[in-house]
């Protein structure tokens, strides 16, 4: 696969790479090509071109591997380089263990359900992971609140990605109640979004299978 402009390899990675301790997972799990694309790729606003492997890093406010690799993963999340979103999610999944802060774990599930959300269609285990991913979101819903409004307490929630999909998927299945039932508890909990709409839609939708 040719990934394009290639950059002088690595062996000893610095930068994000080398600040959250992930050199032995880097060399080990993408090839030279793999790394090079990814170097590349990964541009955040004004950063150094090669940030993610050069370059020293003081402390970073509210970072953590788990972090980190779920914004990173969002990089790659495309049809070309989903395969390396996959191997980068999956290390993510190797720091839930050790997350102190809830709002990266509220961000991680999100990250990860949508990613095999995409592939639900052709592989027939990308949408239990899905589900589960927000199932994991969901689980946390309350602590994550209770983070969101000591972090911003003059901000009101925003919208939870867990509940919104995996009310979607509920809906699909023509599961109109449980969808209504999350929908309430999404609503009572304070997430922003139009709970009342998909529970009157719901609803409505129920009333039409019992009419048959």
């Amino acid at each position: 696969m040719i990934f394009g402009k290639i950059f002088k390899s690595n062996n000893d990675p610095e930068g994000y790479i080398g600040y959250f301790n992930l050199k032995d997972w880097w060399l080990n799990t993408f090839t030279e090509e793999e790394r090079n694309h990814m170097v590349a790729i990964f541009q955040p606003m004004g950063a150094s071109r090669d940030t993610l492997i050069k370059g020293n890093f003081e402390m970073l406010s509210n970072s953590s591997p788990l972090s980190f690799l779920t914004s990173l993963t969002g990089w790659f999340d495309n049809p070309r380089d989903r395969s390396l979103a996959h191997k980068i999610i999956s290390k993510a999944e190797d720091f839930i263990g050790t997350e102190k802060d809830m709002l990266n774990l509220h961000f991680f599930y999100p990250t990860k359900m949508k990613l095999f959300y995409k592939n639900r269609d052709s592989d027939s285990k990308s949408l239990q992971i899905s589900i589960d991913s927000a199932l994991k979101q969901i689980e946390i819903a309350e602590k994550a609140a209770a983070a969101f409004k000591k972090e911003y307490p003059d901000s009101p929630l925003p919208a939870h990605e867990g509940y919104s999909q995996f009310c979607i998927i509920l809906e699909k299945q023509g599961k109109f109640d449980e969808a209504i039932k999350y929908a309430k508890q999404a609503k009572d909990q304070g997430w922003n979004d139009d709970w009342d709409n998909r529970i009157a839609k719901c609803q409505k939708k129920m009333e039409k299978l019992q009419q048959k």
